[in-house]
């Protein structure tokens, strides 16, 4: 096997400042291609509740996610829960709310605005807020 390595390139991953009791959060930075987030998430902790103006999408990479849908401008709503190499396609104008049935990471880009969507949101806050008091 031969393995190629441009120096020149300057590929970097970083810690991002968003570990909190869910779990890490990484950065990939690519000089062509954007930016990712490599989230580790805790067995029971949420993240989401929000939406973007854009479309997104999540790669699960480990463990067992479940994901909750809810299309702002008409409040039809989905959930489904999704396991390692599964993608999941997000709309702009979809919220969507994550919970880890299990420890588990995904990859999404990084980057965008983010509206928070609060039926969705109070889970994430709700989590913190608990697991924060046992912590601290």
């Amino acid at each position: 096997m031969v393995m190629c390595v441009d120096l020149y390139r300057k590929s970097m991953v970083s810690r991002t400042d968003k570990d909190d009791t869910r779990g890490s959060t990484f950065k990939l930075s690519l000089d062509e291609g954007g930016d990712y987030l490599f989230l580790n998430m805790v067995e029971g902790s949420f993240r989401g509740g929000h939406y973007h103006p854009f479309e997104s999408f999540h790669l699960v990479l480990k463990g067992r996610i479940w994901f909750e849908f809810v299309e702002v401008s008409s409040g039809r709503r989905r959930e489904t829960v999704v396991e390692p190499m599964e993608i999941v396609y997000i709309r702009a104008g979809v919220a969507h709310l994550l919970n880890a049935l299990e420890d588990s990471m995904f990859m999404e880009p990084a980057g965008g605005l983010t509206e928070e969507f609060p039926p969705q949101r109070r889970f994430v806050k709700e989590f913190l807020k608990a697991t924060e008091s046992k912590s601290g």
